[in-house]
């Protein structure tokens, strides 16, 4: 069986969030020129136990990079978190499932 290209550079990031806090303005996107047609998922918010994933597709081109970023608020406060990657080039060494655990001490 083949694999497309195009399945070996999606990267797909699970957002749960286990904290005691709801985040608020959630926007998920990726970042650098890595990746082609990226978008955003925007989200009210993640209420507790609640998981929602970031799906996006990676260029197999030299000399490209990038990262998922999370940004967000929380009690009149503005986060920002890198929450995958850094990705290079290698189409067959992107890791292309992320779980991402949003806790207390990730907030903290």
């Amino acid at each position: 069986m083949k694999i497309s290209g195009q399945i070996r550079t999606r990267i797909s990031v699970a957002v749960v969030n286990k904290s005691d806090y709801i985040p608020a303005n959630i926007r998920i996107y990726g970042v650098g020129n890595i990746f082609k047609n990226a978008d955003t998922l925007k989200l009210e918010m993640l209420k507790k136990n609640v998981s929602k994933t970031y799906t996006i597709q990676a260029i197999s081109k030299p000399h490209h990079s990038g990262y998922i970023k999370m940004e967000f608020d929380l009690n009149k406060k503005h986060f920002s978190k890198n929450i995958a990657g850094e990705f290079s080039i290698n189409p067959y060494e992107i890791k292309q499932e992320w779980m991402v655990v949003i806790d207390n001490s990730f907030i903290e």
